[in-house]
Parts: structure tokens; C-alpha cells; sequence
């Protein structure tokens, strides 16, 4: 019985553990969006994320456009979409419209997430 009792504890343990990491890894990943997020007063194009509650992608086209933005493409998730939008002050507008942020293109690019198990893009043919 003490075995068991001993390894329970060890379980128990090993989840605060990771528990502990995978809180520790969010609050990072939370603070490294913030600082990775655009001023307001640029433009260009940019990976705008909007709330995942905002709506379909037909309320953030309309919210891109209402900003006085292009859509490009969208993404996996129906609330991050790459944008332009020639004007200063467009991600200031963007944020107004209801996104939570705009980053430049690369932040989110696969090579840039992969960090050292990433291989480099081929060149262009």
C-alpha cells in the first residue's frame, strides 16, 4: 500500500509540474504578443487578430474595410486575417474596429514560430 500511495504522490507532483510550465509558458507568450504588437500609428501590411467571439469572417472583412483596409488572405482561424492598409494610423483604426492587435507579417510567419526544429524557406522559383 505505501508503494502505491508513494506513487500517486509522484503523479500528482509531475502534473503541478507541468501545470506550473504550461503557466509560466502563457504568461510569457502573453507578455512577447504585447511587445510584438504594432503602434498605432503604422501601416502597411500587417496580421490583424480580432477577439474570437468578433464574428464570422464577414464582420472582420466589413471591420478591415469600415478601417480603411484591404483584406489579403485569411488564416486558420476565422479571426486573424493578413491586411493593408496604405494610411498612417491604420492598426489605430484597426483597434478601434475591435482587434486586439496588429503584428507585422513575419511574427507569425512558420519559419519564426519553429524557432531551432525550423527549416529555411527555398528560394523562390
Amino acid at each position: 500500500m505505501a508503494a502505491a500511495g508513494g506513487q500517486s504522490r509522484g503523479h500528482v507532483l509531475a502534473l503541478g509540474v507541468l501545470a506550473g510550465i504550461i503557466v509560466l509558458w502563457a504568461g510569457l507568450m502573453a507578455f512577447a504578443l504585447v511587445e510584438a504588437a504594432l503602434p498605432t500609428h503604422e501601416h502597411g501590411v500587417v496580421v490583424v487578430v480580432f477577439p474570437p467571439g468578433f464574428g464570422d469572417e464577414t464582420a472582420v472583412f466589413h471591420a478591415v474595410v469600415a478601417a480603411g483596409g484591404r483584406p489579403l488572405r485569411g488564416s486558420w482561424f476565422g479571426n486573424v486575417w493578413t491586411v493593408s492598409g496604405d494610411d498612417p494610423g491604420f492598426v489605430g483604426r484597426l483597434k478601434t474596429a475591435g482587434a486586439w492587435g496588429a503584428f507585422a507579417p513575419g511574427v507569425f510567419s512558420p519559419v519564426s514560430l519553429g524557432g531551432c526544429f525550423s527549416a529555411p524557406l527555398p528560394p523562390a522559383s
